[in-house]
């Protein structure tokens, strides 16, 4: 993606593009319109996928504006969430539609997987697996893994129970759990969600539960990304090895790959 070209008037029309967005979140978020709120997020995806959004970014901001994107960060993830349990629900009542929702996050999770060596033995803690545990479904259905998804959203882990009941019984089980408190001692793979916070925090405790040769798949995103995902920490760390760097600035979110030294 070519962001070098300079647009003196970008800044100004993503701040206010930003503001507008805050706006339209608060009013039908507290409506709990969630039409409304799918294309808040549609309006994200396109700014995230902007080369003009991310050079105005990069070249042109300043810490109100930071401060406006973190609150339309918070103000998405909480509409990620309602929507969420919302779809939830709807498939709760028709599992015929859940196929479609599989297809599409299958693509990248499968991905995943078979870059983290995910297999038929691999013992698997899903951090942040909220109300639509799709991606858990999919490393036991494709892989064969037995799965423990966890989120810190009691209710969402109530639907999403309501959702897989009398599926992958003896390979899926949802738990309510922290991902910067649950024992991963055991477990061979660990992912993390895009949307879960306190991504340095959760590396810390892991570092300190999970097995030695572990691997951590964790999904986050940097700069306008955040919009639509919570961030993370790119740079070297002694504690563990860098495997592999999935996505980058014009994907929805980028993946790192760790695993404990």
């Amino acid at each position: 993606m070519n962001v070098s070209r300079d647009f003196p008037s970008v800044s100004h029309d993503l701040e206010k593009k930003l503001s507008k967005l805050k706006t339209a979140f608060e009013q039908e978020t507290s409506e709990n319109d969630f039409a409304a709120l799918e294309e808040r997020i549609s309006d994200l995806r396109e700014i995230v996928n902007c080369p003009r959004c991310h050079q105005s970014y990069t070249r042109a901001w300043s810490d109100s504006r930071e401060n406006l994107l973190r609150d339309v960060q918070s103000l998405a993830a909480k509409s990620f969430g309602l929507i969420e349990k919302a779809a939830s629900y709807r498939l709760s009542k028709d599992h015929r539609c859940i196929n479609d929702y599989l297809k599409e996050v299958s693509r990248t999770t499968i991905r995943h997987g078979e870059v983290a060596s995910f297999d038929h033995r691999s013992r698997v803690l899903f951090i942040g697996c909220g109300a639509m545990p799709l991606s858990c479904h999919i490393l036991v259905r494709h892989f064969g893994c037995r799965v423990v998804g966890i989120d810190a959203d009691l209710d969402a882990i109530e639907q999403s129970k309501e959702l897989t009941k009398n599926s992958y019984q003896d390979r899926l089980s949802l738990e309510y759990g922290l991902g910067e408190q649950y024992p991963a001692k055991g477990f061979s793979h660990v992912m993390v969600a895009s949307l879960v916070p306190e991504k340095e925090a959760i590396l810390t405790h892991l570092h300190r539960s999970v097995d030695p040769g572990s691997k951590i798949v964790c999904r986050f995103g940097n700069g306008l990304q955040r919009l639509l995902n919570y961030p993370l920490k790119t740079g070297p760390r002694k504690e563990w090895e860098r495997l592999w760097m999935l996505g980058d600035l014009a994907s929805l979110y980028q993946t790192l790959v760790f695993s404990k030294r």
